[in-house]
């Protein structure tokens, strides 16, 4: 609060008068935050011609661009997934584009937390450790995995090269999109 407080040029305690708590004041931050996902020139927009399994993995390209661009918010989003309503309408996004698809309930959750699981992972990977002290940088990450010694570790050498691009767009696109086509898959009707 203190350092919010001094970015504000007021004093901590004045704060109180618009927030009760920290944790209030960071749902604000987040919601604001997820609020662009809403209103921004980024926005989840559903497009009822395209597939919806299309439609979901390029909410969550945006969702995860968003989350890059401020790391500060997975961490924070870990502990506090629903912060407010921008939160809520962002989930809301996401199912009503499953539902509109055809998926069951039970498969429209499954894609939001599945996607949501890949996103904040990749989010948290992507913004190298966000911050934290000590975290390698994502060149360094690729030098460890592709030098890693011949016959000591023969699956990771073995595809040392895909592992090494863990984060790229092509991939992360292409995690997203077998996650929730395999879930589509899952619930069309069995004979």
């Amino acid at each position: 609060m203190r350092a919010v407080a001094d970015r504000l040029g007021a004093a901590p305690m004045g704060l109180y008068t618009h927030v009760a708590s920290k944790e209030q004041l960071l749902d604000a931050a987040l919601d604001d935050l997820l609020g662009e996902l809403l209103h921004g020139d980024d926005q989840l927009r559903d497009d009822p011609n395209t597939e919806w399994t299309a439609v979901v993995v390029g909410f969550a390209e945006r969702h995860l661009g968003l989350l890059v661009r401020n790391p500060w918010a997975v961490r924070v989003l870990l502990s506090r997934p629903v912060p407010g309503p921008a939160a809520t309408a962002v989930g809301e996004r996401y199912l009503a584009v499953a539902l509109r698809g055809g998926a069951s309930a039970r498969t429209a959750v499954e894609a939001f937390t599945g996607v949501l699981a890949v996103v904040y992972g990749a989010a948290g990977f992507l913004s190298s450790g966000g911050g934290a002290a000590g975290a390698q940088s994502r060149d360094r990450i690729e030098e460890l995995i592709v030098d890693t010694p011949p016959g000591m570790f023969p699956a990771t050498e073995a595809v040392a090269a895909e592992l090494a691009r863990f984060g790229s767009p092509d991939q992360v696109h292409g995690i997203l999109t077998a996650l929730v086509e395999g879930l589509r898959a899952g619930d069309a009707p069995r004979p």
